[in-house]
């Protein structure tokens, strides 16, 4: 089977694409010192960059796991989310 890997660094890569299925995984803010929401929006800017690369996009997620420092910013995270 072949998989195709993308944005590859020393100890894995950022996307890659298995059997039609895209993974994605640590993908972070490019700014700790910005407000949740706004680390948030890099987050999913940077999300919606790797899905193109692979020819996909957020209309076809079939799963996220989001981590979040605190669950005080789980408002934050959703109010962007449906944004």
């Amino acid at each position: 089977m072949d998989i195709r890997r993308f944005d590859v660094a020393d100890k894995g890569c950022r996307a890659l694409v298995y059997q039609n299925t895209a993974y994605l995984s640590g993908i972070a803010a490019l700014d700790f010192d910005a407000d949740i929401e706004e680390q948030v929006k890099q987050v999913f800017v940077r999300i919606d960059e790797y899905l193109a690369t692979v020819g996909s996009s957020r209309s076809r997620l079939l799963n996220v796991t989001v981590f979040l420092k605190s669950r005080d910013h789980y408002g934050a995270m959703n109010k962007v989310w449906v944004e």
